[in-house]
Order: structure tokens, then C-alpha cells, then sequence
């Protein structure tokens, strides 16, 4: 769970990474103005602001997202929007062009217990192990349990220690939709 905190601090807050800029900070173009639910339209949006990113250096970048990110209760929304072949609208019907697309779909609590009641639950596409890296200490990905025992008490005492931090790798590699108001029933 402290992971996936760590993550969500740098996804859903605003704090300054390496450039000294939050991660969505509006200068970068990875931020939807206006928040929208999961539609073909703000997928459509999405993915084209991913698409112009550039580096650093002004070079188009040429990225395509393979990954959503939202809060739980929205991946169903998400897995209906890639797995519906057609959309009927006004102008009649409309071919869907994410059909069987293949997005993964990462829908995690975490994000909820993170967002106030009442708020709008943002959701993102980004590039799959481009957005946010965590790091282990000397390469060991899993935490250290160790016992020892004391002169003089009975039992053991243990200890349990893990070192880790999560980065932002390429800010470039995603796109935040602020969203909506999260209504489930």
C-alpha cells in the first residue's frame, strides 16, 4: 500500500518534480481543460495530446498510450467503451475506432481513498512504464524480515524493513482528464 501511495501522491498531487514543474502543470499540454466522463470524444483528445508531445530538446516524441488509469468504479466504463463495436448517436451510427484496442486497464482503490467526497475523480492514459518508476535499493524489490533474539527476554524481537521511492520518469507520457463526479448508485 505505501507503493501504490507513493505512486498516487505523484499522480494525483501537485508536487513539483525534477523541472521544477508539477506534473500537469498546464505549460506541458499533458491536462485536459475541462473535465469529461470516459467518452470517445475525451479518449479521442486524449491520446492526440499524448500524441504531439515533444522533449526537452523540441523533438516530437511520437508516443502512443496503452493504459488507463481510474479510480475504481470507472474501469467498467472503460472496458465497455474498447469492447463496443459501434456507438449510436444523433448522426446515426458510429464506428467505434478503439474497438478490441489493446489498452490495459489499471483501476485501482487507492485513487479513491485519495480524493475528497464530493470532488471530481480524474482519470489518465498514459505509455505503459514510461509515467512513474519506483526504485528498491540495491536492486531488492522485496523487503527484508530479519529475527533476533535479546540476552534475558524470552521470544523474539523482528524486524522488517523495505526501501524504496517512486519518480516520475516522462511527464510527456501521459495525459490527466480532470473528470467528473463519481455517481455508482
Amino acid at each position: 500500500r505505501t507503493q501504490n501511495d507513493l505512486v498516487y501522491d505523484l499522480l494525483l498531487g501537485d508536487k513539483k518534480i525534477y523541472d521544477g514543474k508539477t506534473m500537469f502543470d498546464r505549460s506541458r499540454g499533458n491536462v485536459l481543460d475541462t473535465g469529461t466522463d470516459i467518452t470517445l470524444e475525451a479518449v479521442a483528445k486524449m491520446i492526440y495530446k499524448i500524441g504531439i508531445q515533444k522533449d526537452e530538446a523540441g523533438n516530437q516524441l511520437a508516443i502512443v498510450p496503452d493504459i488507463f488509469i481510474v479510480p475504481f468504479g470507472l474501469g467498467t466504463k472503460v472496458k465497455q467503451l474498447l469492447t463496443t463495436d459501434t456507438f449510436y448517436s444523433a448522426e446515426g451510427t458510429i464506428k467505434n475506432p478503439y474497438y478490441n484496442s489493446a489498452f490495459e486497464v489499471i483501476e485501482d482503490v487507492t485513487m479513491n481513498a485519495r480524493i475528497k467526497d464530493g470532488s471530481e475523480y480524474p482519470w489518465f492514459m498514459g505509455v505503459k512504464g514510461e509515467i512513474i518508476e519506483v526504485d528498491y535499493l540495491n536492486g531488492q524489490e522485496q523487503g527484508t524480515l530479519r529475527r533476533s533474539e535479546r540476552p534475558g527476554t524470552l521470544g523474539f524481537v523482528w524486524d522488517f524493513f523495505h526501501d524504496f521511492n517512486a519518480s516520475v520518469i516522462h511527464p510527456q507520457a501521459v495525459c490527466k482528464n480532470p473528470g467528473v463526479k463519481l455517481t455508482l448508485g
